[in-house]
């Protein structure tokens, strides 16, 4: 609404339509928000403006206002040099941290929120038992096994905090502050690929090693997938195939 009321001189939602929407979205995409966010925005707006007797039909299709379409069949996963080399930009830039939450990501397949969430507790706990206790959607509760690099990087985040505080979310931010900090980041260092690079790209990687690791070890296709589909913290394991292909 303070969009369309500054650009547009609106003052009432029921007479939004879609070419003001097709604005917004362009806005939202300059400022770099990814196309997940736009379709929430979208989607609430939608929801208010059913509410009012406007004359106006807000269209449903996304694309067609602006919004980039969903990858299918695409490998979203990073390789060894685009991990490497992201690291080492956010250590040239006295972003550690940032790099401890990639070390994160990628070594225990962890969604962004899961890391930006753990306290110095969860760490500590962690270092003892040599595994992770993740809470993920719905309020799912996996362990995750400590990798070195995961151990070493909850060691130096933990130095970093005082006792009772958050890994990576200082006390005068908030957690959606710091995950748009670390996504704004990637986005930036990136190298132009087909795929974009997301902090999710980094459970793909995880995803297709375990999965690859489990068929190495002699399971069947059926038990890698619900191994792997519970180490990402899905209940369903034809889910792995989102992640480990074909592409």
């Amino acid at each position: 609404m303070s969009f369309v009321a500054s650009e547009f001189k609106l003052q009432n939602i029921r007479n939004i339509s879609n070419k003001h929407i097709a604005a917004y979205v362009a806005y939202l995409k300059e400022k770099g928000r990814g196309p997940n966010y736009i379709r929430t925005e979208l989607a609430a707006i939608r929801f208010y403006h059913d509410q009012t007797p406007s004359r106006h039909r807000l269209t449903q299709d996304n694309e067609a206002l602006g919004v980039d379409p969903r990858p299918k069949g695409r490998d979203r996963s990073w390789n060894d040099e685009d991990f490497v080399a992201m690291v080492k930009v956010a250590e040239s830039r006295n972003e550690e941290w940032i790099a401890d939450v990639l070390i994160l990501a990628r070594e225990l397949g962890l969604r962004i929120h899961e890391v930006v969430r753990l306290y110095r507790a969860d760490a500590e706990r962690a270092l003892a038992e040599g595994r992770l206790r993740v809470t993920g959607k719905g309020g799912l509760v996996r362990w995750v096994p400590l990798t070195p690099a995961a151990r070493a990087a909850l060691i130096r985040a933990k130095h970093r905090v005082p006792r009772g505080a958050k890994l990576f979310v200082p006390a005068d931010r908030k957690a959606h502050q710091v995950t748009k900090k670390i996504q704004d980041f990637i986005r930036q260092n990136c190298q132009p690929r087909q795929v974009a690079l997301t902090c999710h790209g980094l459970r793909y990687t995880d995803a297709q090693e375990h999965y690859a690791e489990c068929l190495t070890s002699g399971m069947s296709k059926e038990d890698a997938e619900k191994d792997t589909a519970a180490r990402l913290g899905h209940r369903r394991a034809r889910v792995t195939r989102t992640y480990v292909g074909p592409f």
